[in-house]
């Protein structure tokens, strides 16, 4: 099942061992996300892409209110995208080890 906007890749055969995949991502006007006047529409597009590659919030310029409204946005489409195709997320399980002090 093929999603308006979703992400389109291509293959580009660099030499024998060497492939690259380039992605096409969609943009928010590509999936009809309006960007509020009050942010700066560059800003928000990067933390929607930067959403949609799996990034995470890391640096000092992805907590500016624009990037984080669209890397709150790209999130939300990419939960949407995954719930419409039944892909479950599971819960993080991890060990938590505690040494007391002796």
């Amino acid at each position: 099942m093929i999603f308006r906007g979703e992400a389109e890749y291509s293959w580009d055969i660099l030499s024998r061992q060497e492939v690259a995949i380039t992605y096409d991502y969609p943009t928010p006007r590509d999936l009809g996300i309006r960007i509020p006047r009050n942010l700066v529409a560059a800003r928000y597009q990067s933390g929607f892409r930067h959403a949609l590659e799996g990034g995470q919030i890391t640096a000092v310029e992805h907590l500016k209110l624009s990037f984080r409204e669209g890397f709150r946005a790209g999130k939300g489409y990419v939960r949407a995208l995954r719930r419409a195709r039944s892909v479950v997320d599971f819960p993080l399980r991890a060990k938590i080890r505690f040494s007391s002090p002796r």
